[in-house]
């Protein structure tokens, strides 16, 4: 089966661009990243690149505060659609795990297929996601699940 030259132009650019995010350092979550002066193009309101370092920044209570808002999420350079953030559950796994998914519902009812998308929020900032589809008694949700060693095991390890 070929690829035709539609979706491959459209994946080759939505990859270009996701490609760049991680290179601009500055903004992180809406989180001013230390040492870059205000009003420099890495600046958290000229830019929308988020940090090379940006699993220190992803936590539970950063999408706390924006249960029920609405995301930007693009399906590649040209398209986006709007999703919902309906849960934060936090995922006790462990006491060498820290863990957190988040749960989200698509405004228009289409399907999407498990990928990671460049998601936009007017607080958070631009930042990438791998979402899978779940089926839930109100239709198909949209989930995103985070798990990583706690801080103690890491320091533990040095």
């Amino acid at each position: 089966m070929g690829i035709t030259r539609r979706v491959f132009l459209r994946t080759g650019a939505l990859t270009g661009v996701t490609a760049a995010v991680p290179f601009a350092a500055g903004n992180a979550f809406g989180q001013k990243v230390v040492g870059v002066p205000e009003g420099s193009p890495s600046d958290s309101k000229n830019s929308p690149f988020i940090n090379t370092d940006i699993l220190s920044f992803i936590t539970a209570s950063v999408f706390e505060g924006h249960l029920n808002t609405n995301f930007l999420m693009h399906t590649d350079a040209f398209d986006a659609q709007t999703l919902e953030l309906v849960q934060v559950k936090i995922r006790e796994e462990s006491q060498q795990l820290d863990g957190f998914s988040l749960l989200f519902s698509l405004t228009s009812g289409e399907y999407l297929p498990q990928l990671s998308y460049l998601f936009e929020h007017e607080k958070i900032g631009l930042f990438p996601l791998f979402i899978v589809p779940v089926k839930t008694p109100k239709g198909t949700r949209y989930e995103a699940v985070f798990s990583r060693l706690r801080a103690s095991v890491l320091n533990e390890s040095k």
